[in-house]
């Protein structure tokens, strides 16, 4: 799922509960901006410490893993961002580009890495 099915999930999930910070769950009250997004999805809270439950939402929403965006969104819900507010960034926010295939990601890659002459 992309940027946009994210910022969806946060908007549903955040009509759930209120929001807190500084944390995924704040006693089964409130919910950050990723925990609303995985109650949405799974119907159940993502308990903080737990491994398992942030990797099925990183499995579900692989966008998370592009550009530390998940450290970003947490961020932002803990500097005050309210959660309709960081869906409505990741709405607009472009996703990485990346190069088409492997093909071309070698052949970029080989022309960077060229050694250079150095002469002292």
């Amino acid at each position: 799922m992309n940027n946009k099915e994210l910022a969806a999930a946060i908007r549903k999930g955040a009509a759930i509960r209120p929001q807190c910070m500084s944390g995924v769950f704040f006693d089964g009250v409130g919910s950050c901006a990723l925990g609303a997004a995985h109650e949405a999805v799974f119907g159940v809270p993502l308990v903080q410490g737990v491994a398992g439950d942030y990797a099925r939402l990183e499995r579900e929403f692989p966008c998370l893993k592009e550009g530390n965006l998940a450290l970003k969104i947490v961020t932002m819900n803990d500097d005050g961002w309210c959660r309709e507010a960081i869906a409505d960034w990741l709405d607009k926010l472009e996703p990485e580009t990346k190069p088409a295939d492997k093909q071309s990601f070698d052949s970029f890659m080989a022309t960077v890495m060229q050694p250079v002459a150095v002469t002292v």
